[in-house]
């Protein structure tokens, strides 16, 4: 009977997991990243590795600005990032588990490298933080995170979900464009088939300046094309390859700037590329009128900014706003359909 519950306690003490002074190989419960909580600012570089070691998603800082290698060197959400640099900074081991690597895929912290891997790699690099990290799978009951650092054999439970979004389009910059609606003196439509026209307000709203405003009625469609800027927010990006465009909008702004949106269909959806280019006498003329001198060269490097974001790129519309983009002549003047009453 002694032997018998003798060689029980040694089991079970196998089976133990190994945490504190125990742990053979790593450090004990704690901040998963220590030297990450007064350094988030210089994290430079993040790149997540998916099973066979395939690179998912590559994030750096240009010039300040967090882009994104897979679209095109887009910009990236430099807020979503900060806040995930956060949790992270913030995360702590709080459980010990295996440290045997045939035990590893269990909890999906197996070496990436291996083209089964059900974790990914994240690493972090910058001036004083350089760490790799295998994010496995959650916990079921509380659906944190498990962990191991890389180079080490002990893995851990999490105090946090610190998964990281394998999908690039979870970490682009949607919001492109907030320009408000009182900026926005005219538009240009330039259709690939059909007539160009433009759109100015006259009264109380955006009408086709070759229509009497009694045509237009109550639409508001040109009043929705003309707010398009305010909040233009995208779904994807990539490379321009310089598609011919089947609709181009010219958003003439009262500083002088304009703002130019081509819009091409590529399959079931609508891509568009934009640009932008200052024009010096109507800014010059803004100037005068608002007694502001400085007003053409703030333009000029707002120009120039939105040209150094957007050129050589191409982005996916959210189907409202390609549908608004599209509306035609007649569209504009009639309205959208009115909805039948339930």
């Amino acid at each position: 009977m002694r032997r018998a519950l003798a060689a029980l306690c040694l089991l079970l003490a196998a089976c133990a997991p190994q945490g504190g002074n125990g742990n053979s190989d790593g450090p004990a419960p704690g901040p998963l990243l220590p030297q990450l909580a007064a350094r988030q600012d210089r994290v430079e570089r993040l790149r997540l590795r998916g099973a066979g070691g395939r690179v998912l998603v590559s994030l750096h800082r240009e010039r300040g600005e967090w882009r994104l290698a897979e679209r095109a060197d887009a910009s990236a959400d430099a807020a979503r990032i900060a806040q995930y640099l956060l949790l992270l900074a913030q995360a702590r081991r709080i459980e010990p588990k295996t440290e045997s690597p045939a035990m590893y895929p269990r909890l999906g912290v197996e070496d990436v490298a291996d083209v089964d891997a059900g974790g990914h790699e994240l690493e972090l690099a910058g001036q004083g933080v350089d760490a790799r990290i295998v994010l496995g799978k959650a916990h079921r009951a509380t659906g944190h995170s498990y962990a191991r650092l890389h180079g080490q054999k002990r893995s851990w439970l999490l105090d946090v979900d610190a998964g990281f979004d394998p999908d690039p389009r979870a970490w682009l910059q949607r919001r492109l464009l907030e320009v408000p609606l009182a900026r926005v003196e005219r538009v240009r439509i330039r259709p690939r088939e059909g007539g160009d026209f433009a759109l100015s307000r006259r009264d109380d709203r955006f009408r086709p300046e070759d229509a009497p405003a009694v045509a237009v009625g109550d639409s508001l469609a040109g009043d929705r094309i003309a707010a398009a800027l305010d909040g233009f927010e995208v779904e994807d990006a990539g490379t321009d390859r310089g598609r011919p465009a089947s609709r181009a909008l010219e958003f003439e702004l009262v500083d002088g700037a304009t703002l130019g949106i081509e819009v091409w269909r590529d399959g079931p959806r609508d891509w568009a590329r934009i640009s932008a280019r200052l024009d010096e006498a109507r800014a010059q003329a803004w100037a005068r009128q608002a007694g502001k001198p400085g007003l053409p060269a703030a333009a000029r490097a707002q120009v120039a900014e939105w040209n150094r974001r957007f050129a050589g790129r191409s982005y996916l519309l959210p189907q409202e706003l390609a549908s608004t983009l599209m509306l035609d002549y007649e569209r504009i003047l009639r309205g959208e359909p009115a909805v039948a009453a339930p």
